[in-house]
């Protein structure tokens, strides 16, 4: 049943413009960036990496995310506020656990995307220097799981109060994310704020090699990890119990 509730979910989704932006955001930034490098003569394989990778990191894992999830639950809102799929026999936590599977995925496959668009544009380009493969296989997939707590969070918020709230607070996280994940200013509490951890990231990659660092990236992962599943098992149950 649930299976049957993702399917539904991604046939329902999948000419939307929260879909699109799975391919749109991560293109427009790689053509933006690429054009910026040739034009300044700055096409080098560091520079794709710390130029690409910030942009998107300072924009995609608070307000985009916000922004996709909240034009998905937006979607629900303006077809009847759920309803013509609550009355069918599905469980309330299955459809809510559909939608953020399936967004879930986007975000995955977002990232991906990106790393994927970094490496075609700088070959074909024929960028200088050594291939960062640490940066565009690392910095992606630790994106995506430290953007699903904002997820869950976004999603909970949209659904509950329309798409305003969940882009304001992705506004605050891009605010926060960008001055403490992007300048000094975060040197030592960075670690403490969640929407700092994306940026960060990015000058981390180059370090894996320290076991200093792979513990700290493990244990901000675990984390994310049960942020999200706080957050996924308090949406349910506040989805499960609204009154529809």
């Amino acid at each position: 049943m649930f299976l049957h509730a993702i399917r539904s979910e991604l046939t329902k989704l999948h000419n939307t413009v929260a879909a699109w932006l799975t391919l749109l955001f991560p293109l427009s930034c790689a053509v933006l960036i690429f054009c910026y490098l040739y034009i300044s003569h700055r096409l080098d394989w560091n520079n794709i990496a710390s130029f690409l990778f910030g942009f998107w990191l300072t924009l995609w894992p608070a307000v985009g995310v916000a922004a996709q999830v909240g034009l998905a639950a937006e979607y629900e809102l303006r077809s009847g506020d759920w309803r013509g799929l609550l009355v069918r026999p599905v469980k309330p936590a299955y459809l809510y656990g559909a939608k953020l599977v399936v967004l879930a995925g986007y975000l995955l496959v977002h990232s991906a995307l990106l790393s994927g668009l970094a490496l075609l544009g700088g070959l074909e380009l024929h960028a200088s220097g050594v291939i960062p493969w640490q940066t565009l296989i690392v910095v992606p997939l630790t994106t995506t799981i430290f953007s699903l707590p904002g997820l869950a969070l976004s999603l909970w918020l949209a659904c509950a109060n329309g798409v305003g709230p969940a882009l304001g607070v992705g506004g605050i996280g891009l605010l926060i994310g960008a001055l403490l994940g992007g300048t000094s200013w975060g040197d030592g509490i960075w670690p403490w704020i969640p929407w700092a951890w994306p940026l960060r990231m990015l000058n981390q990659s180059a370090h894996l090699m320290s076991v200093a660092t792979v513990q700290l990236v493990v244990g901000l992962l675990l984390v994310s990890v049960l942020l999200f599943g706080l957050l996924t098992a308090a949406g349910v149950n506040w989805f499960c119990q609204r009154e529809h």
